[in-house]
């Protein structure tokens, strides 16, 4: 199969330029486009902004190549998992539906990567955005701090050819100027809380015990206003936020290099890169 026979295309021109104008960057960094396509989204980006775009497709590269020969952008056959960022962007993209985790996590986690608009599916964006009605989910918690999340707008399966079977949205993902937890320490965090959501036990002073001496655990305790027998699941957002801030100042060395590499483990546990969420594409 090519890689273009995975790809769903927006094919109505007055729609995607309605989206590109609903897109509210805080800078004026470079854009980078994600799965450019046949570039009907790069059209309308290239009005505004000066574009970075990725395809993987060959077939589609070069139709591109040919398309854009006289124009001021930069096109590369490249595959954005693989991408290393050679600089700060914004992001507006509809992104292959089939690796849409994996290419959100991959954006969200970079200090390259600013303000993302993304085409993809629903049901991926609710793990990222929303917090469940009784506990905190990793995916939310993991980039909450650094980014405020929102649905922007609802397709219908008319828009794209092939039709999608499942429901899907533009995202926006807009980097927090002043973060819950500094982006300088994104990936202490990361490694933090994947950390948290590896360990078995319920309670969360077996999960956190290897983290803090026992003089640190009678602090938080007072500080959470928690006992013993606390479940970890009952926490709330801030008192998460207390304590990775706890451990990131006054945690040891030791420590630390207990939660070292818990994101990437965790992600190659939990990520199937080619999972499809969801087959209902009416709202």
């Amino acid at each position: 199969m090519k890689l273009s026979d995975s790809q769903n295309f927006l094919v109505n021109k007055e729609l995607v330029k309605s989206i590109v104008d609903k897109a509210k960057f805080n800078n004026d960094l470079s854009m980078l486009e994600i799965g450019a396509g046949k570039g009907i989204i790069t059209d309308e980006l290239m009005k505004k902004y000066n574009v970075t775009a990725l395809e993987l497709d060959n077939n589609l590269y070069n139709d591109l190549l040919k398309k854009y020969s006289d124009k001021n952008i930069t096109l590369l056959n490249e595959d954005i998992l693989d991408y290393n960022f050679d600089k700060d962007y914004n992001v507006f993209s509809n992104i292959p539906f089939n690796i849409t985790t994996s290419i959100l996590t991959k954006l969200l986690k970079d200090n390259h990567i600013y303000d993302i608009y993304l085409i993809m599916q629903y049901e991926p964006f609710l793990r990222f955005s929303t917090n469940n009605e009784l506990y905190l989910t990793y995916k939310y918690l993991l980039f909450k701090p650094f980014y405020e999340m929102n649905l922007e707008y609802k397709f219908k399966p008319v828009d794209f050819n092939p039709k999608p079977n499942a429901r899907i949205i533009l995202a926006s993902f807009i980097r927090k100027n002043k973060p819950d937890i500094s982006f300088n320490d994104i990936n202490l965090y990361l490694d933090f809380i994947s950390y948290l959501f590896s360990k078995k036990s319920k309670l969360l002073f077996e999960k956190i015990d290897k983290l803090f001496s026992d003089k640190q655990k009678e602090i938080i305790k007072k500080a959470l206003k928690v006992e013993d027998d606390h479940l970890f699941a009952s926490l709330t957002y801030e008192q998460i936020i207390y304590l990775f801030n706890t451990f990131n100042k006054y945690a040891n060395d030791r420590s630390k290099k207990v939660v070292l590499s818990y994101f990437n483990q965790k992600e190659k546990e939990d990520n199937n890169p080619h999972k499809n969420f969801s087959n209902k594409n009416n709202w």
